[in-house]
């Protein structure tokens, strides 16, 4: 059996439902905690409260937000506005 890395959900993520996956790492299994659609959108003002860390544009389709709390990393992945026709909003959660 795996340990996992942190398994106590997100403060910002207990209102909503989520669903968890293990993100697979060169240091280990991580549980990621997801939410998708509306409700991540509703978490947005919450983590935009937070430290940003990073910026990626890269994508064609998509920009990933990256928030630092205290006890987790949250990224952010919706779509660009000039896609509007594309309807994504994710916000993922892992422990640092």
């Amino acid at each position: 059996m795996t340990k996992l890395s942190g398994q106590d959900i997100p403060t910002l993520f207990e209102a909503f439902d989520s669903r968890t996956e293990i993100l697979e790492t060169d240091e280990g299994d991580f549980l990621a905690w997801i939410v998708d659609g509306s409700d991540a959108r509703k978490i947005y003002p919450k983590l935009r409260k937070l430290s940003k860390i990073e910026v990626d544009k890269a994508d064609k389709y998509l920009i990933f937000i990256t928030y630092s709390g205290e006890e987790f990393e949250y990224v952010v992945a919706r779509n660009k506005w000039r896609y509007p026709k594309i309807k994504f909003n994710r916000v993922t959660a892992y422990r640092i």
